[in-house]
C-alpha cells in the first residue's frame, strides 16, 4: 500500500526523531563490541598489552573520546534522513523511510568495526 503522506516537514522530523534512541543504542552497542574486538585482536596476535592500570585507562579514554566524536558525527549524519526525504519527495513515504533508516542504521553499526580491522592490518603489516 502506498502512503500518501507528504514527505518532509514536522511529521517527517517526528518520525525520524522517534527512532533516534534506537539508533544511538545500536551505535553504543557496536562501539563496545568494536572496543572488545580491538583488545581481542591484540591478545590473539600476541601484541604486548598495557602493564599498568594507568596505561589501560589512557587507551580506554583515547578510544572512548574518539568514539564519542564519531557518535556526534553519526547523529549529525542522521539528519540526512529528513533532508533526503524533503529533497527526494518519495511517493511511498513510509517505504522510503524504512529503507533509508535501515541503510543508515546498519551502515553506522558497521562503521566502528573498521577500527579493529585497521588494528589487525597494522599488526599484520609489521615486519
Amino acid at each position: 500500500m502506498t502512503d500518501t503522506t507528504q514527505p518532509g516537514g514536522r511529521e517527517a522530523w517526528l518520525w525520524w526523531e522517534r527512532r533516534r534512541l534506537r539508533y544511538n543504542l545500536g551505535l553504543a552497542v557496536a562501539g563496545w563490541a568494536a572496543y572488545g574486538a580491538v583488545w581481542l585482536t591484540m591478545l590473539g596476535l600476541g601484541e604486548p598489552m598495557p602493564d599498568t592500570p594507568r596505561e589501560i585507562l589512557s587507551i580506554t579514554l583515547f578510544l572512548g573520546t574518539g568514539f564519542l566524536a564519531i557518535m556526534v558525527g553519526a547523529n549529525l549524519a542522521y539528519l540526512a534522513g529528513v533532508l533526503t526525504e524533503t529533497v527526494v519527495r518519495p511517493v511511498d513515504v513510509e517505504g522510503f523511510r524504512r529503507r533509508t533508516w535501515s541503510l543508515g542504521f546498519w551502515g553506522s553499526i558497521a562503521l566502528p568495526f573498521l577500527f579493529p580491522l585497521f588494528v589487525l592490518s597494522a599488526v599484520l603489516a609489521q615486519p
